[in-house]
């Protein structure tokens, strides 16, 4: 219950998963955080593994309060994940605010025949029942290049809305 991270700062990092891993390797997994900052880094999932369910740059799970500034988000070709998925609450729908401002996020798709799972680069989520952030946060995703490309990759994919998104280059 409750926030078991607050005021986490990543700052000026380079987070890159290994190759072949069997499992799930995400260049950052945050649950149950509050208030995170992520600046002037770079985040890169390439983990190649065909068994391999989630290696996304960064996925929160029933998270709070976001700042995500002049970074770098790939999800290399084949790596059976997402560049960002983004799963935020708000204590009061006022607070706890996500803010995306100045990234570039990339997601390279999946080539192998048959059925590859469905990916997108940018996700939002919204976790009802979050201890204390039952509401969904306001959200701005402003100057920021979304890139997708590749087989059965979409750009973005919106669970909450979006209260700004201007500027943006998708593609």
């Amino acid at each position: 219950e409750g926030d078991a991270v607050d005021g986490t700062i990543i700052k000026n990092c380079r987070i890159v998963t290994p190759l072949d891993e069997p499992s799930q390797t995400d260049g950052i997994y945050a649950q149950d955080a509050a208030n995170t900052t992520i600046d002037n880094s770079l985040i890169w999932a390439r983990n190649l593994s065909m068994v391999n369910n989630h290696s996304d740059g960064l996925q929160a799970y029933k998270t709070r309060g976001w700042r995500i500034t002049n970074s770098v988000f790939v999800c290399d070709s084949n790596a059976q994940g997402m560049a960002m998925i983004l799963g935020a609450g708000s204590e009061t729908a006022t607070s706890d605010s996500v803010i995306l401002y100045n990234n570039i996020i990339i997601n390279r798709g999946i080539w192998w025949a048959g059925n590859p799972p469905d990916v997108a680069t940018f996700n939002t989520r919204w976790y009802s029942g979050i201890s204390g952030a039952s509401e969904m946060p306001p959200t701005i995703v402003i100057h920021n290049t979304i890139l997708s490309y590749g087989p059965d990759a979409e750009g973005i994919r919106i669970y909450y809305p979006i209260d700004i998104f201007a500027n943006n280059i998708l593609a």
